[in-house]
């Protein structure tokens, strides 16, 4: 979070927006310090520094510690999950383009689910994209292409 930070066209909340945010019941998670690919980070000191530089940032700041860790642009391996879980977050997020299966999120255990990054400016195809639309069409295409090897043609 970067006060009068602008990404593009979006302008991102500041500490005081995310703080009432938070006064409002919103649940805030961490995205790691720096937006990095967590999986190219061959440094297990430097891998958990980004991990839990963002936690303390938010404890310090919004006097919450945050319970969820979303992988910045989706990417991640199974050593930075497993680090996930040792800096002590209950959830890693994951980007799967799927929804996670609702109400198997109960007791104390680290778990890890999927989420729908949301890529482009439309919600109508964002809208599509978390019911499934884009894997079903995927689906259909590649039924196609496997099954219609032989494709019939008709002769004049």
């Amino acid at each position: 979070v970067e006060t009068g930070m602008q990404l593009g066209k979006m302008q991102l909340m500041g500490w005081e927006e995310v703080a009432k945010c938070v006064d409002l019941g919103v649940s805030i998670g961490s995205h790691g310090s720096d937006h990095r690919n967590l999986a190219k980070i061959g440094d297990l000191r430097v891998l958990r520094r980004e991990i839990m530089d963002s936690k303390k940032k938010i404890e310090e700041v919004l006097g919450v510690s945050p319970e969820i860790f979303s992988f910045p642009n989706g990417l991640y391996d199974a050593t930075c999950v497993e680090m996930v879980k040792e800096c002590g977050y209950r959830f890693a997020l994951l980007c799967e383009d799927r929804p996670a299966p609702y109400g198997n999120f109960s007791g104390k255990d680290f778990q890890v689910a999927t989420r729908i990054a949301m890529r482009s400016g439309s919600w109508q195809e964002e809208n599509l994209r978390y019911l499934g639309l884009h894997r079903k069409i995927g689906g259909m295409i590649a039924r196609r292409n496997t099954s219609g090897s032989g494709t019939s043609s008709t002769r004049d």
